[in-house]
C-alpha cells in the first residue's frame, strides 16, 4: 500500500461513519471531508500517487473536543436581560438618592420622576428587537412548511421593521418635545460555514475566500452589536439627564466601559466559537503559503505557477517575475497574494 494512504472504512464505526464530525461523503476529488481517500476511488488515487510520489498532500486534522455554545435564541435572551440590567444600573447611578439619611426628604432609592418614560421605551425597543426577531423566526421555522418559509419570513421582517420604526419614531417625537433637539440627534449613532477537505486548488482558494468574508461579517456584527448596546444602555441615559442633576462622572463612565467590554467579549465568544476557529485553522492548513526568495540564484529551477495544481512542500515556482517557495504540507494559495 503506498505511503500516506488510509482505509476510510477501517476508521469508521459500526454504522460505517467516521467519528470525525467533519467527515462526510466523498467529494469529486475522491476524498472525504476529513481529508481521507474514499473507497472506490482507486483511479484518482493512482493518478495522485504517481504525481506526488505516493505522498498524501491532505493535512491531518487533530480533532478537538466538543465545546457547547449557546443557541441563537438563548444568546439573544441573555443579551436582552444583561442589557436591561445594565441600563437600570446606569439609571441608578444617575438618579440615586440619599434616602437612608435621617433628614432626607426622599422616600425611594431613585428620583423616578426625573426619568423620561419615553427614553425607557426607546431603550427597551432597541434592545429587544433582535430577541423578538430570533423568537419569531424560530417559531415560524418550526410550525410552517418549508415551501412557505421564504415568503413568510420576508413578511415577518417587514412587519417587525415597521413596528419597531413606528415605536421609535413615537418615542423620539415625545422626547423632542421635552428635550433639546440636539439630544435627539445624538441618538442617531453610526450604525456558520463548514470546512471541506479537498485536493482541488481552486476549491481551496474559493473556500478560504468565503471563510474570510464570513469572518469579516461576524466581526462587524459583533462590534456593532456590542457598541450599540453600550451606547443605548449606557450613554443614552446620560444624554437625557436634566441640566440641574449632579452625578459622579467617573462612576458612570466606568460603568459604560465595563459593560461594553463584557458585551464585546460575549459577542466574540458567540460569533467565534472553538469549532469555527478550528474550521479556519483547517482551511489555512490546506491553503498553505508562499515565501518570496529574495536572493535568487540563476541555477534554481522554478516551474511556472499553475492555479490548478496543489503544490507540495518545498516547491519553487515563478509568478509575476518573482520566485517563491512553498511552505506547509500543501500550498494552494496564489504567490504574492495576501489571502
Amino acid at each position: 500500500m503506498p505511503g500516506g494512504r488510509r482505509n476510510a472504512a477501517g476508521r469508521a464505526g459500526p454504522n460505517g461513519r467516521s467519528s470525525n464530525n467533519y467527515a462526510g461523503s466523498a467529494n469529486i476529488n475522491g476524498r472525504s471531508n476529513s481529508g481521507e481517500r474514499a473507497v472506490g476511488s482507486g483511479v484518482d488515487d493512482r493518478r495522485i500517487d504517481e504525481i506526488y510520489g505516493g505522498k498524501s498532500l491532505a493535512p491531518k486534522h487533530v480533532p478537538i473536543p466538543v465545546v457547547p455554545v449557546d443557541g441563537q435564541l438563548t444568546f439573544e435572551a441573555l443579551s436582552l436581560a444583561i442589557s436591561i440590567i445594565a441600563a437600570c444600573l446606569q439609571l441608578l447611578n444617575l438618579y440615586r438618592t440619599v434616602w437612608w439619611l435621617p433628614h432626607s426628604y426622599n422616600n425611594y432609592s431613585m428620583n423616578f420622576y426625573l426619568i423620561d418614560p419615553y427614553l425607557l421605551i426607546f431603550i427597551f425597543t432597541m434592545m429587544a428587537r433582535r430577541f423578538v426577531y430570533t423568537l419569531l423566526r424560530q417559531f415560524i421555522d418550526t410550525l410552517l412548511p418549508v415551501r412557505w418559509l421564504p415568503a413568510i419570513q420576508k413578511i415577518m421582517r417587514i412587519s417587525l421593521l415597521i413596528t419597531v420604526m413606528s415605536i421609535l419614531c413615537w418615542c423620539l417625537y415625545h422626547m423632542a418635545e421635552r428635550h433639546n433637539s440636539m439630544k435627539i440627534f445624538y441618538l442617531c449613532y453610526p450604525y456558520k460555514p463548514l470546512h471541506n477537505c479537498s485536493l482541488n486548488a481552486s476549491a481551496i482558494r474559493a473556500e478560504v475566500f468565503t471563510l474570510r468574508s464570513d469572518f469579516n461579517r461576524r466581526l462587524k456584527r459583533a462590534l456593532f452589536s456590542s457598541s450599540g448596546s453600550a451606547y443605548v444602555c449606557g450613554i443614552a441615559p446620560i444624554i437625557f439627564v436634566p441640566p440641574h442633576l449632579h452625578f459622579n462622572i467617573p462612576w458612570v463612565v466606568q460603568h459604560v466601559i465595563l459593560f461594553w467590554l463584557g458585551r464585546i467579549s460575549a459577542c466574540f465568544a458567540q460569533s467565534y466559537p472553538v469549532r469555527y476557529c478550528d474550521v479556519l485553522h483547517r482551511a489555512a492548513l490546506h491553503l498553505g503559503r508562499w515565501v518570496k526568495i529574495e536572493n535568487r540564484n540563476n541555477h534554481i529551477y522554478a516551474q511556472p505557477w499553475n492555479d490548478t495544481v496543489l503544490w507540495p512542500h518545498g516547491s519553487i515556482v515563478r509568478h509575476n517575475r518573482e520566485i517563491y517557495r512553498s511552505e506547509g504540507l500543501c500550498t494552494a494559495a496564489e504567490p504574492g497574494l495576501i489571502q
